[in-house]
């Protein structure tokens, strides 16, 4: 009886954690769809007030020199499962965004 009993427990106690992942990956997921549709709403030559405003802070920025432009990464906060998080590029001199990449399938670049 004991056996059964503790078996009892030891699924019930899976389950329950089996749900409560389930739950987290599904807010994590309804989070992450809410900033890449803010981020669909940047645009080309934006500022990054402007940015802030629409995404709110960005977890990480990152300076960026190719030797050609001076320019800084807002890095926004995504999905642990996204392979891309949501970026924001900004000239330096400028003050503007100059590329958006939401996730895999959205980005805005200017023409080359």
């Amino acid at each position: 009886m004991k056996k059964n009993t503790a078996m009892v427990w030891a699924f019930s106690l899976g389950l329950i954690g089996v749900i409560g992942i389930l739950l987290r990956m599904s807010y994590l997921d309804t989070e992450h769809t809410k900033m890449v549709a803010a981020c669909k709403q940047v645009k080309l030559g934006a500022t990054e007030e402007e940015v802030r405003k629409i995404m709110g802070t960005p977890i990480n920025t990152v300076p960026f020199n190719d030797g050609k432009k001076k320019s800084k990464i807002l890095i926004f906060a995504s999905n642990a499962l996204a392979s891309t998080p949501p970026q924001i590029e900004i000239d330096i001199e400028t003050h503007q965004v100059v590329e958006v990449i939401c996730d895999e399938e959205y980005r805005l670049a200017p023409a080359k």
